[in-house]
């Protein structure tokens, strides 16, 4: 799906930021999170199936990767700029997995080491691995998902091609979201359309409810609740399309007439995301976006909440190979943005009775502004 050019492009980037730092080689290491699983993507084009697997990127010469097994092995094998493919033991595996790589390492006399993906690898591999190596490896993931954060054109075309299909999914769930029928229908029928449609992971929440917080959608499929005229859902889709990129579509729905109190919250989280989207420019701060909506919340009379630790709270973040990445829109973000940058804008705004709504808009910075990915119309969808 990626091109032989844009894989190059990736690892030249790569490993500039590996040569400003001083590393001489990079463990990069995936799970199967699904916000944990696109490094590996990224520089390989590899879709990794459950099992974490790693690869060895030295600064000057070909990448070595570590496979679960030979089923892995011989999938990563077909991929460009993998060079060599190394099966870890499965005697190693419950115990000692990271110590192919530290060999490999040790063997080659790398004498600073990086290592990036650390969110997603497990302490099994941790402590293998340190325990082998003389010297203790530099945490390279925020320089990885920095090189990561610009988005390419080809990877644009795929974003915007990933885009098309959760939106086309929202399409059929709204044609089953009606009242009388079972909750899970929707969401039934929308999967299996997304799964016909290419969808390589897919990734639901759902809630619904009456005058309170919305239930878990476990819920619904557990008990074969109907909807309700009356109720309302908030329904989020991430599917992943042909080429790994994640979109992402969180729609409001109510079933039955018009809600005044849900309206109002709803026109101002639409106000917020255009306040936020209007901050989309080349030497605005990040945290400039997330400030223009969060003032736009507080003017229209819905609070904003800090976080637990009393930190502000994101109003989105980026997405690519990973269903989140950097940048957190949030106020406290003094990044700068460039041209290239995703951003999934998605506030939310409660109203009376403790139910929340929310809408999510995607956008791309370019070198003025910004682009709107996303195409669907943006009010509550009525049932």
């Amino acid at each position: 799906m990626v091109s032989r050019g844009e894989l190059q492009r990736r690892h030249r980037l790569l490993r500039e930021a590996m040569e400003s730092e001083g590393i001489d080689a990079l463990v990069a290491g995936a799970s199967a999170q699904l916000d944990q699983r696109g490094l590996l993507r990224w520089l390989f084009d590899y879709y990794l199936p459950v099992f974490e697997e790693y690869a060895v990127i030295p600064l000057d010469g070909p990448a070595v990767f570590f496979a679960h097994n030979g089923g892995s092995a011989s999938h990563a094998a077909q991929c460009f700029l993998v060079n060599d493919v190394r099966v870890i033991p499965p005697k190693d595996w419950n115990f000692d997995r990271g110590r192919l790589p530290a060999d490999f390492i040790r063997n080659h006399g790398f004498k600073k080491v990086g290592i990036a993906g650390t969110a997603g690898i497990s302490a099994v591999f941790f402590r293998s691995f340190l325990a082998r190596l003389s010297v203790l490896p530099a945490d390279f993931s925020d320089r990885a998902a920095e090189s990561r954060m610009v988005k390419s054109d080809e990877e644009i075309r795929l974003i915007k091609k990933t885009i098309e299909l959760n939106e086309a999914t929202l399409k059929v769930y709204l044609d089953h979201a009606e009242a009388g029928k079972p909750e899970c229908e929707a969401m039934n029928a929308a999967s299996c359309f997304a799964a016909e449609a290419g969808a390589e992971d897919q990734f639901w929440m759902e809630g619904t409810g009456t005058d309170g917080p919305p239930s878990p959608s476990p819920g619904a499929l557990r008990t074969g609740r109907c909807r309700q005229k009356g109720d309302y859902a908030v329904v989020v889709i991430e599917h992943s399309a042909p080429g790994g990129y994640f979109g992402e579509v969180v729609q409001t729905i109510r079933t039955g007439k018009r809600d005044s109190s849900l309206e109002e919250a709803h026109s101002a989280v639409i106000e917020a995301i255009r306040s936020a989207s209007g901050m989309i420019r080349p030497g605005n701060r990040v945290g400039d976006v997330a400030a223009a909506a969060e003032r736009t919340l507080i003017e229209r009379g819905y609070p904003v909440s800090p976080t637990g630790d009393g930190s502000p709270s994101p109003v989105g973040h980026g997405q690519g190979l990973d269903f989140w990445e950097i940048p957190s829109v949030s106020s406290d973000n003094d990044r700068i943005i460039v041209p290239g940058m995703r951003f999934n804008l998605h506030p939310s705004a409660s109203f009376p009775g403790g139910g929340k709504v929310s809408f999510c808009d995607c956008w791309i910075s370019n070198e003025k502004s910004a682009e709107r990915l996303s195409t669907l119309p943006c009010e509550i969808a009525y049932r």
